[in-house]
């Protein structure tokens, strides 16, 4: 196999059964991006407004090989040098999020990815992604799916908010372009999101007063005087102090405090929030004496990057030591506030834009024209038909035969062809339902039957017009 990594640790077997199902909620395909040091899989929705990108590090795995020679093309992109080559290819999400749902670490013993890409591999091993998961009843399960391999487009959002922010000087504090950055403890956000209703459909960040303000709500929808939807809001505030870390107040005193107002989905932000909880979260006493289990302090925050509205928002963690995990969301402004203005088109660069995976075809398999099965009449063959079926007999030129010969099992409907035999039919003159099958578009084209005469033999003495005067 030219790819193998392994999976043997329980805490990383719950991790990633979580990015997958944390995945999946975005959008239905799940892109897998292989490297000599990392594994990572991301997901685009449909509008391309959110973005999450999940990264193994070759730590994360109890066994991890990739090689890159013979391997096929598609899908494939060299680095300048070898670590940077990457392979990239698309699953569908829900294959993925049915066969890790109801994941057992405890009882499970490894999980295992298998991708044989070399060019010198069976056909029917190709584009294909196997899974082998083996329990610890020596049950071993076996899954495959196949994939497209795919040309992944590099979000530079990450990169390009923190090589901004690293070079960033202190006298740009009111610069348009500059980018603002919180550190910030997750329990924070995650307290407030257990008091915000399951409705709330959007989150914004006010930023005022040397204070930040979280909140949550619901615009309203009216229709004739009627409340589609009710509005609702839930805030709160905490000062700037407050946070791990902040570039949002200025050493200079004479400077005004910074304002600063953005807004995004509520949905794609919860789950961030729920996957990183549960990879910063405290194992438990059973995880403690597993073999693989290493102890260390937990640092359960995570980084806020953003600019302006429109401008992206970056939610980045970092803290663990096996993973990296990047949500990225488009932002907006607040229509309802009243000295709200439209969005200058000329702020928001071009590198910010999140693109979805392009889907490469196969360039080494070509499709063959096959003949078709069902030869095309041509003008000098007759298929001889009786009743809409082809007939067996082998058809012949028209040439070689006659008039005669040539429908002789074919239908036809001229008038002077004598007409089929009528069906017993009951006497009329004892019953006065007919019940014979026939139909009278069948003789529209044949002369009317002849009127039937009446034969003495066959009436009785009573119907006979010579019979016997009453005397009286």
């Amino acid at each position: 196999m030219a790819f193998e990594a392994e999976i043997g640790a329980n805490k990383h077997k719950l991790m990633w059964s979580k990015s997958i199902a944390s995945l999946a909620s975005i959008s239905e395909a799940i892109v897998f991006r292989i490297s000599k040091d990392s594994l990572s899989i991301s997901a685009t929705n449909i509008s391309k407004t959110s973005h999450a990108e999940i990264v193994f590090k070759k730590s994360f795995f109890s066994n991890y090989i990739v090689e890159f020679n013979n391997i096929l093309p598609e899908g494939y992109e060299k680095g300048v040098v070898d670590t940077e080559s990457t392979y990239s290819f698309l699953v569908n999400s829900r294959h993925l999020a049915t066969l890790f749902k109801s994941l057992d670490s405890n009882s499970v013993k490894y999980v295992c990815f298998r991708i044989n890409w070399s060019q010198n591999s069976p056909i029917n091993s190709r584009y294909k992604l196997f899974v082998e998961i083996k329990t610890k009843k020596l049950i071993v399960k076996k899954f495959q799916t196949s994939y497209i391999p795919v040309t992944k487009q590099p979000l530079k959002v990450a990169a390009t908010y923190k090589d901004a922010l690293y070079c960033q000087a202190e006298e740009d504090f009111f610069n348009k372009s500059r980018i603002h950055h919180i550190m910030i403890d997750q329990v924070i956000p995650k307290q407030f999101l257990e008091m915000v209703p399951a409705s709330a459909e959007d989150f914004k960040i006010d930023i005022k007063n040397e204070k930040v303000s979280f909140c949550g709500y619901t615009k309203q929808v009216i229709k004739d005087r009627d409340y589609l939807k009710q509005p609702m809001a839930v805030t709160v505030t905490i000062s700037l102090d407050e946070l791990t870390d902040t570039n949002l107040i200025s050493l200079n005193p004479e400077h005004e405090p910074a304002r600063k107002v953005i807004n995004f989905g509520m949905r794609d932000f919860k789950n961030f929030l729920n996957l990183i909880s549960f990879f910063t979260a405290s194992s438990s006493y059973a995880d403690q004496f597993d073999e693989d289990y290493v102890t260390l302090a937990n640092n359960d925050y995570f980084h806020i990057f953003f600019r302006n509205p429109g401008d992206p928002i970056l939610f980045d963690l970092q803290s663990n030591q096996h993973v990296d995990v990047q949500y990225v969301q488009i932002t907006s402004e607040d229509k309802s506030d009243l000295n709200s203005r439209n969005i200058d088109s000329d702020l928001v660069r071009k590198e910010l834009v999140i693109d979805a995976p392009v889907p490469q075809k196969f360039g080494n398999q070509q499709v063959s024209e096959t003949p078709s099965i069902i030869a095309k009449p041509s003008s000098s063959t007759f298929v001889n038909t009786t009743f809409g079926k082809p007939s067996l007999r082998k058809p012949v030129p028209i040439a070689d035969v006659s008039e005669q010969d040539q429908f002789d099992d074919a239908i036809t409907y001229r008038q002077d062809s004598p007409p089929p035999p009528p069906p017993p039919r009951a006497n009329i003159h004892d019953a006065d339902t007919d019940y014979s099958d026939d139909d009278d578009d069948d003789n529209n084209n044949t002369e009317p039957p002849t009127k039937r005469t009446l034969i003495p033999n066959e009436l009785g003495p009573t119907q006979l017009s010579n019979k016997a005067k009453s005397i009286f």
